[in-house]
């Protein structure tokens, strides 16, 4: 292997293991202290399929969302569509426009928009829905520009407008995106600058806090109700407090191990340091094959949060609900009145006590017959509060009743106990109570 190589691959893994040093020691992560998360989804496919490790790499109309320094590589004018269902009918997508103007850089426009489809309307009184719909939705616009200062050096700039509404209540902010992009011949297999080593970074979403406000937090407020003769219902209206956007700073490089005249071989890693989140390190590669008469084939995959502290990817899940159901977590403090609920579900499971009501069951728990086993039986738990709604009621296109009925088949084929709590039959205070013994 070539010397060039070796130093490379050397210097990559040193950076990789010097960030999951730091971010282990990251205390604490901030989880859920920021608004419009949809500012952290990737868009691209070459940026996505490399697990989000692209920040030294990107050329093209991506770069708005990655490294607006990467418009500075682009050749010609471009468009870029990209649409993403996701689950219970929401999607996000990506529209972007961007001109190259010689001698002076490369101008881009862009849109990112998160619809989360239309839901019930519903209340404390009305659980099964009022008959009106709701829905949410996030945008962001944004004017980006980049160019190179350098025939090594690239610099790129975005200016956004953010917006997020949840029926009758909104937000709005303002936030800029700075990136740069450094080429370096650098363990150049060929010796070519454009063959050598990349060092990307990027700093987005820095901007002003979202306060959301707007007529559905108004509400009649009787600020003494113990006392006769005030004023009652008063029109009083919430004041929500202001919310940081996501910012991530990226830092990123990438080296070209093999390149040929019908081969490229691209390995890349970025560290991630968000302000809502543990540090993480993202890894990708990407290999190219050039066909005569045909074109290129592009070849890549990667792995995404790296190091991250409860991770929602990959296995990371079963390790997660591994620990929380080992040993240490194991109840030995459980009721009786408890236990008869555990086995009043699992008797209800196998086909006894479909048509006991609600008034009926409170009756039936506290005369269930327990051995003196199921007394004193130890069980591991984890209690799991859901947005979930098990009566599909009129409506069939009930989203939330749908996830129900795909997660509990999951959830139980995992070998878990899953019912619905007493007294909590609507989505908006449904909980799930899991035990497995």
């Amino acid at each position: 292997m070539n010397s060039n190589y070796f130093k490379g691959l050397v210097m990559m893994i040193g950076m990789v293991c010097f960030l999951s040093a730091s971010s282990y020691g990251q205390k604490p992560t901030r989880v859920g202290t920021t608004a419009a998360n949809f500012l952290e989804i990737g868009y691209g496919t070459a940026g996505n399929a490399m697990g989000d490790a692209y920040v030294s790499m990107v050329n093209d109309l991506s770069s708005i969302y990655w490294n607006p320094a990467g418009l500075a590589y682009m050749e010609k004018n471009e468009a870029m569509f990209v649409h993403q269902p996701w689950l219970l009918d929401m999607s996000t997508s990506f529209v972007a426009v961007g001109m190259v103007l010689p001698n002076v850089g490369t101008l881009s426009l862009g849109l990112i928009s998160m619809n989360y489809g239309e839901m019930d309307v519903t209340t404390l009184e009305m659980q099964e829905g009022t008959g009106e719909k709701f829905s949410a939705s996030d945008i962001a616009v944004s004017l980006s520009f980049g160019r190179k200062l350098a025939h090594w050096f690239s610099f790129g700039a975005s200016a956004k407008y953010i917006s997020s509404k949840i029926w009758h209540t909104n937000a709005n902010a303002f936030a800029v995106d700075l990136g740069v992009i450094i080429n370096t011949n650098f363990f150049s297999p060929t010796g070519d600058q454009e063959h050598g080593l990349n060092i990307g970074m990027s700093v987005s979403n820095y901007g002003t806090p979202m306060q959301y406000d707007g007529i559905d937090l108004v509400n009649p407020i009787d600020i003494k109700p113990d006392e006769a003769g005030n004023f009652r219902d008063v029109p009083g209206q919430f004041r929500l407090q202001k919310w940081e956007l996501p910012l991530i700073f990226r830092i990123g490089t990438s080296i070209n191990p093999i390149v040929s005249r019908g081969h490229r071989l691209t390995l890349s890693v970025d560290a991630l340091h968000p302000n809502n989140s543990s540090e993480s390190v993202n890894i990708g590669s990407q290999y190219v094959l050039a066909l005569e008469s045909f074109g290129k084939v592009y070849l890549r995959g990667g792995y995404k949060a790296l190091f991250m502290k409860e991770a929602e990817y990959m296995f990371e899940l079963g390790n997660y609900l591994h620990e929380k159901l080992s040993g240490r977590y194991e109840r030995k403090d459980l009721t009786l009145d408890e236990r008869r609920r555990y086995k009043f579900h699992i008797l209800r499971e196998e086909g006894q006590y479909r048509d006991v009501s609600g008034i009926d069951e409170e009756t039936l728990l506290k005369n269930l017959y327990l051995s003196e086993e199921e007394k004193i039986m130890k069980y591991k738990l984890i209690d799991i509060h859901l947005d979930f709604n098990y009566k599909e009621g009129v409506n069939s296109r009930n989203k939330s009743f749908n996830t129900f009925k795909s997660a509990v088949p999951w959830l139980r084929g995992l070998g878990f106990r899953v019912w619905v709590k007493p007294n909590a039959p609507g989505a908006t205070s449904a909980a799930d109570l899991l035990l497995k013994n």
